[in-house]
C-alpha cells in the first residue's frame, strides 16, 4: 500500500480515519519501533522492556531516523537517556541480560567535557552489541531523562522515542529536514561530524528560522545587532521556553487504546513524571522571550519539572546561563 511509504505526519493522520487504515497505520508505527532497536540487538523486545521498566528513552540519530522514517540515518551507536535515579538499575540489567549479550566497555564521566556538561550529561556507560554496534547509556545530570535531549545544541536532536510514545520538539523544522543550531561546529570536536552527517542526509542548518524564505515573511522588523528575530508565534524562537507536549511540538503514542497519554501520565512515564522545560543557548531574540516568558525566567536554560495538569508546573531545579558561554 502507498501508506507504507508515507511520512510520519501522513501515517498519524491516516490513523484517525477508517478502521482499516487505522489498523494498518498502527502496524507501520509498531514495525518502525521494532526496526529501530533490531538494528542493534536481536532481542529488541527485551531492550524495549528494560527501557520501559526504568523510564529511559531513545534519542540521537535513532530517534531522528524513526521520525523521518529513514533507516539510513541510523549510525553505529544507539543513544539511550536515563535519569540518575534509575541509571544504575538500567546499566545492571543490560549487563546481566543474557538474551541481549551486551558487553560493557566502560564508563566515561563528563565533568571536564564542556559540550557534555552543557548537554546535562553526567556520565555515559557504553556497551558493545553482538553485531559489533554500540549502545551508549547517557545518565542525565539532573533528575529528568529528557534534560539532555532538550539541551541539545541543534533542534534535529530534540526528539525521543520511548516504549510507549514519541516526541519531536520542532516538527515544523525536523520533519522537513531543517535544523536550528545554537553553537557553531567549532564549539566542540564532536560537532563538525554531527553537522556534516546531517547535511549529508539532506538537512539545512541555520542559526535562526528567518534564514529560510518561508519563515522570513513573519519577521516584521530587523532585529538589533546581536539579536535574533523572534518567531515565537510559530514556536521557532530558540530563546522561547518549550516543553514536550506544547502546541509547537509533536507528541503521540504507539497504541492509543492500550497506552494513551492519560495512562502515561498516571504511571509517570515520559514525557510525564519528571519532564523538562527548556530554551536553547545563544544570543537573545528581539522579542519578550528573554525577559517575560511565562514558563522560564530569562536567566534559566533548562528546568526539570513535573506537569501537574498541562498548564501547571512544579519546579524542581534549574541550570543557569553560566553553564556554557553563549555565542
Amino acid at each position: 500500500m502507498i501508506v507504507d511509504h508515507s511520512d510520519l505526519t501522513s501515517i498519524l493522520c491516516l490513523r484517525q480515519t477508517s478502521l482499516e487504515l487505522r489498523a494498518h497505520a498502527q502496524a507501520i508505527l509498531l514495525d518502525d519501533k521494532t526496526a529501530l532497536l533490531a538494528f542493534y540487538v536481536a532481542r529488541h523486545d527485551k531492550l524495549w522492556q528494560h527501557l520501559a521498566d526504568w523510564g529511559a528513552v531513545v534519542g540521537g540519530f535513532a530517534a531522528l531516523s524513526f521520525l523521518l522514517r529513514d533507516p539510513l540515518l541510523l549510525n553505529t551507536t544507539l543513544e539511550i537517556y536515563v535519569s540518575p535515579l534509575n541509571s544504575d538499575h538500567l546499566e545492571q540489567v543490560l549487563q546481566e541480560d543474557f538474551d541481549l549479550a551486551l558487553a560493557q566497555t566502560g564508563t566515561q564521566h563528563w565533568r571536564l567535557n564542556r559540550y557534555a556538561t552543557c548537554r546535562q550529561i553526567s556520565h555515559t556507560t557504553s556497551f558493545i552489541c553482538p553485531n559489533g554496534r554500540y549502545i551508549d547509556v547517557h545518565t542525565a545530570a539532573t533528575s529528568s531523562s529528557l534534560d539532555p535531549i532538550a539541551s541539545s545544541v541543534i533542534t534535529a536532536f530534540s526528539n525521543w522515542v520511548s516504549p510507549h510514545a514519541f516526541a519531536c520538539a520542532y516538527p515544523a523544522l525536523t520533519l522537513r529536514r531543517r535544523a536550528l543550531r545554537s553553537l557553531p561546529s567549532s564549539a566542540s570536536p564532536e560537532l563538525p561530524g554531527v553537522y556534516s552527517h546531517l547535511i549529508g542526509h539532506g538537512f539545512s542548518i541555520e542559526q535562526d528560522a528567518a534564514s529560510w524564505s518561508d519563515w522570513s515573511a513573519l519577521v516584521q522588523d530587523v532585529p538589533p545587532p546581536g539579536s535574533r528575530p523572534c518567531l515565537r508565534q510559530a514556536f521557532l524562537c530558540l530563546t522561547q521556553a518549550r516543553y514536550f507536549g506544547d502546541a509547537g511540538s509533536l507528541l503521540n503514542v504507539f497504541e492509543p487504546k492500550e497506552y494513551g497519554l492519560r495512562r502515561l501520565r498516571s504511571e509517570h512515564l515520559p514525557p510525564f513524571g519528571i519532564s523538562v522545560v527548556w530554551r536553547m543557548l545563544g544570543p537573545p531574540c528581539d522579542g519578550p522571550c528573554s525577559f517575560k516568558d511565562p514558563l522560564l525566567p530569562g536567566d534559566i536554560i533548562t528546568l526539570p519539572s513535573v506537569l501537574i495538569p498541562p498548564t501547571t508546573w512544579f519546579r524542581l531545579t534549574y541550570v543557569g546561563p553560566d553553564v556554557v558561554s553563549p555565542i
